[in-house]
């Protein structure tokens, strides 16, 4: 009997492994971090079989394994129906986007991209899709508001009655010429949920903050900085604000109050009273500002540990200056800022 367990045992083991190696395999790009290549020309044609479609997906080095292509289609029962096209995909895709679309048929003529800018707005995004006659800014606006939520595991600690701000994950996307606002908004809810990696989900959780609070403190980060390694050095200073309860004086959240976009704030911004004015209040304000790319979720998960308190954007370059003490900030703003 124990050599009946031992080896059922063994068995298990070797199949939950190979089953955690096929799903890291189809969710994996062969091409890390590729988001910023020119998409790729590929094409398929009529009655080509899933072994060929794989085999010449892997000589463009859009897919890795070509074995976990073709066990993944058929455990979706879509080998037969992988329609012929031309396709465009980015080197970063997945394998289980690629088939989605190779099942939906989103080839070249059918579809268009568009680009959502990281550190853009709810608004400023819905007014995007309009001026790209894609939808009408209202209708985008509406359908976040009744957007399936309940589905997203990352949203289960949003407050009710908060917007989807911070989680339209900007990117560039292929989309049907006849997609709707609703189409656009649950891609940039899925690319969120694939972006905010089980490393990440596992780091804030063992940070004992909340998804919410870290998209919250990428959304300034995404606004305040330019760079990975600047967001990262920006996020060491409001942890360290958080921490001592210092108000985290970033211009972003004022900004977002008043609809300006200038990189320093008047005298009466600082005075309206707005739990979005870190001026007036410490800690987080209640929500995102803006919707962060993957780097400035980054930052508010690994931020950098560092001896600064204060920094500045110089207009010149958008770099950050950094400062140790009020004294060397206030001789930097004089030094950079006008």
């Amino acid at each position: 009997m124990a050599k009946v367990i031992f080896t059922f045992l063994v068995l298990l083991l070797i199949g939950l492994f190979f089953l955690g190696s096929f799903v890291f395999g189809i969710h994996q790009p062969a091409q890390p971090g590729a988001n910023t290549m020119q998409p790729l020309l590929f094409s398929v044609t009529e009655g080509e079989s899933v072994a060929t479609i794989s085999a010449h997906l892997e000589e463009q080095h859009l897919i890795r394994d070509p074995f976990y292509f073709r066990i993944y289609a058929r455990v979706k029962d879509v080998d037969e129906t992988l329609k012929a096209g031309k396709y465009e995909f980015l080197p970063s895709i997945t394998i289980a986007d690629i088939v989605d679309r190779l099942v939906r048929g989103e080839t070249i003529s059918n579809e268009r991209t568009i680009t959502i800018v990281e550190g853009w707005t709810r608004e400023q995004i819905a007014l995007y899709l309009d001026e790209q006659d894609i939808a009408e800014a209202s209708e985008f606006l509406e359908s976040a508001e009744s957007a399936p939520i309940d589905r997203y595991v990352f949203l289960l600690d949003k407050p009710k009655n908060a917007s989807l701000e911070g989680y339209l994950f900007p990117d560039t996307y292929r989309i049907f010429k006849n997609a709707t606002a609703q189409d656009i908004l649950q891609k940039m809810l899925e690319t969120f949920d694939r972006k905010l990696s089980p490393d990440l989900r596992a780091s804030i959780q063992h940070s004992d903050r909340s998804v919410y609070a870290v998209v919250t403190l990428a959304s300034i980060i995404e606004r305040e900085a330019i760079g990975a390694d600047d967001m990262k050095s920006v996020a060491g200073v409001f942890m360290k604000r958080l921490a001592a309860d210092m108000p985290l004086q970033a211009d972003s959240t004022v900004n977002y109050i008043t609809g300006k976009k200038t990189p320093s704030v008047s005298l009466d911004d600082l005075a309206i009273d707005s739990p979005y004015n870190t001026y007036k209040y410490a800690g987080l304000p209640p929500g995102p500002i803006s919707n962060p790319g993957r780097a400035a979720l980054e930052a508010a998960v690994y931020p950098a540990d560092n001896p600064y308190w204060y920094f500045l954007t110089d207009p010149q370059t958008g770099k950050a200056v950094f400062s140790r003490t009020l004294d060397e900030h206030n001789a930097n703003k004089r030094k950079y800022l006008p």
